[in-house]
C-alpha cells in the first residue's frame, strides 16, 4: 500500500462581492496558479511531507447531457399527481442512468408539477419499471418495448451504463458522506440545508455515484420519528442525481453503539430489546428498497466497459451482524479474490481503530472474517466519529461529517467543517481521495491509495 498526501491551502477573499472558490485542475475541471513548496501534514491526523498549492477557480456545476431528442407521451398515473416507473412522462434520465418508462431510475416517480424524480411517495405503492430507456450521449430514440437504436454508435459502451444494481463506467469517481443526522435527539434539528449543500456540491463534482457510511437519524427505534427524518434526508440528496448506496448505521438500529439488530428489524441487544425497530424499517424502505436491496448487508459490482478494471462494494451491516451475514462476507470476499477483482471496498459504518464503534458487534466480526481468510480490502470506508480522517498504518478513510455534530458542541468535530470525499481512480489506477469542503466545494486535502 503506498499513502501519499497534500494539502490546499484555500484562501478567500471579499469585497463587496463574492469570490469563487478553490478547486484542482485536472480533478474538478478549472484553471489554477499554483506555487510549489513542502508543509506537514497533519490535518485529519496523516502526517507527512505534501506540496503546498494555492488554486483559484471559478465553480461550475457538472451536468450530464444527451444529445438528441427524445419524445415522451404523458398519461394517467394510477398515483395523482406523479408518474410510476411504467408510466411514460417527461421526467430526465441522467447520462448513464437506465430508467423508467417516467425517465427516472431506481424505482423512483416523477413528480408531474415539476418534472423532479422523487421517492416513491408514501400514499403511492411502490413499483419497479418493466421497461427502461438507457441515456446514452449519442442520438438515440427509444420505442415502447424498451429497445433503443443508435445512429452515432454504441455510445452506452464507450460511457458505461450505472444503475441501482451496479453496472459500468469508464470513469471511477463517486462521493462518500456520512453522519447526517441531527445532533443530540429527535428534537434537534435535522441538517437538512447541510446535506443539500452537500450533495449539491457531490453533483457539481462529477461523481457517479454515492456511498452513504450510515448514521441518517437520530430516533426512537419504538416511534416513527426515523421515517419522518429519512423523508427530510431522501429530500435534502435530490440536488445529486446519481445513485445512493447507503450503509447502516447504529441509528439504523435503537441508537447504541453495540445494539444489534436482526435481519427483519428485530432489536435482538440493547436499550428497546424485544422490540421492533422502526427506524431499521424506515431505513429498509427509504434507503434501500430503492436500489433493489430487502437486507442492510449487499455487495455493488462496478467495472470499467471496456474490461480495465474491475470493482465490488461491499457493504456491512455492523449493527446486524448475524452468522448469515458472516458467512455471506466470507463468500462474497472470496468471490473477489478469485476473480482478480482490482478494487475491493469495504464498506461500515465504524472503524476498527476509532471511537466507540470500535464495540460494534459487526465491526470486530468483519475484520476477524478478513483475517482468518486472508482477504486484501483495497479501501474501507467509514463514518460513525462525526470527523473526516485519513488512516495511517491502514487502507482506510473516515467520512463522517455530513452533519452531525461533535457531541454537545454544535459544531463539527474541532478545526474541521462539514464536508464529503471524492474518491477518483487516476490513470495509474490510484485511487486520489480529497476531502471536500461543503461551504465552496474546494478540496481541504489530499491523500493516495494504492489498489
Amino acid at each position: 500500500m503506498r499513502i501519499t498526501s497534500s494539502l490546499v491551502l484555500v484562501v478567500a477573499l471579499a469585497a463587496c462581492g463574492s469570490v469563487a472558490p478553490a478547486s484542482t485542475p485536472g480533478l474538478f475541471g478549472g484553471g489554477s496558479s499554483t506555487s510549489s513548496g513542502s508543509a506537514h501534514l497533519t490535518s485529519g491526523g496523516t502526517s507527512g511531507t505534501a506540496a503546498t498549492t494555492s488554486t483559484s477557480t471559478t465553480r461550475g456545476t457538472v451536468g450530464a447531457s444527451t444529445s438528441g431528442a427524445t419524445s415522451t407521451t404523458q398519461v394517467t398515473s394510477s398515483c395523482p399527481g406523479y408518474a410510476d416507473p411504467n408510466t411514460a412522462a417527461s421526467c430526465h434520465c441522467g447520462s448513464g442512468h437506465t430508467c423508467g418508462a417516467n425517465n427516472c431510475y431506481g424505482g423512483w416517480y416523477c413528480e408531474l408539477s415539476d418534472n423532479k424524480c422523487v421517492a416513491p411517495p408514501s400514499n403511492c405503492s411502490s413499483v419497479g419499471p418493466t421497461t427502461g430507456t438507457a441515456s446514452t450521449t449519442g442520438t438515440a430514440s427509444t420505442t415502447s418495448s424498451g429497445a433503443s437504436t443508435t445512429s452515432s454508435g454504441a455510445s452506452t459502451t464507450s460511457s458505461g451504463a450505472l444503475g441501482t444494481g451496479g453496472g459500468t463506467v469508464s470513469e471511477l469517481k463517486f462521493a462518500v458522506v456520512g453522519d447526517t443526522r441531527p445532533c443530540n435527539g429527535p428534537t434537534d434539528p435535522y441538517p437538512t440545508q447541510i446535506i443539500s449543500t452537500i450533495y449539491s456540491d457531490i453533483q457539481a463534482s462529477g461523481a457517479l455515484f454515492t456511498v452513504a457510511t450510515g448514521d441518517y437519524m437520530f430516533a426512537d427505534p419504538t416511534t416513527n420519528e426515523g421515517a419522518s427524518q429519512l423523508q427530510n434526508y431522501v429530500t435534502a440528496r435530490q440536488g445529486f442525481s446519481g445513485p445512493l448506496f447507503p450503509t447502516m448505521g447504529n441509528h439504523e438500529c435503537n441508537t447504541d453503539t453495540t445494539g444489534e439488530c436482526d435481519d427483519t428489524g428485530n432489536i435482538v441487544s440493547g436499550s428497546s430489546a424485544g422490540s421492533q425497530s422502526q427506524s431499521f424499517q424506515a431505513f429498509q424502505q427509504a434507503l434501500l428498497a430503492p436500489i433493489g436491496q430487502s437486507k442492510a448487508y449487499y455487495s455493488i459490482p462496478i467495472s470499467d466497459p471496456n474490461g480495465q478494471w474491475t470493482a465490488v462494494f461491499v457493504f456491512v451491516a455492523a449493527n446486524a451482524w448475524t452468522t448469515a451475514q458472516s458467512t455471506w462476507l466470507d463468500a462474497t470476499l472470496k468471490a473477489a479474490q478469485q476473480a482478480n477483482t482490482t478494487y475491493v471496498f469495504l464498506v461500515r459504518h465504524a472503524s476498527e481503530h476509532e471511537g466507540s464503534g470500535t464495540s460494534t458487534p459487526g465491526t470486530s466480526g468483519s475484520e476477524e472474517v478478513i483475517r482468518n481468510g486472508g482477504y486484501h480490502i483495497t479501501l474501507r470506508l467509514v463514518g460513525h466519529t462525526h470527523e473526516w480522517k485519513f488512516e495511517t498504518g491502514t487502507p482506510e478513510v473516515i467520512s463522517g461529517n455530513g452533519g452531525a455534530c461533535d457531541s454537545n458542541s454544535g459544531a463539527p468535530a474541532s478545526g474541521q467543517d462539514w464536508g464529503y470525499m471524492l474518491i477518483t481512480r487516476q490513470s495509474d489506477g490510484t485511487l486520489q481521495v480529497a476531502e471536500m469542503d461543503y461551504t465552496s466545494n474546494a478540496p481541504v486535502a489530499t491523500t493516495t491509495y494504492s489498489p
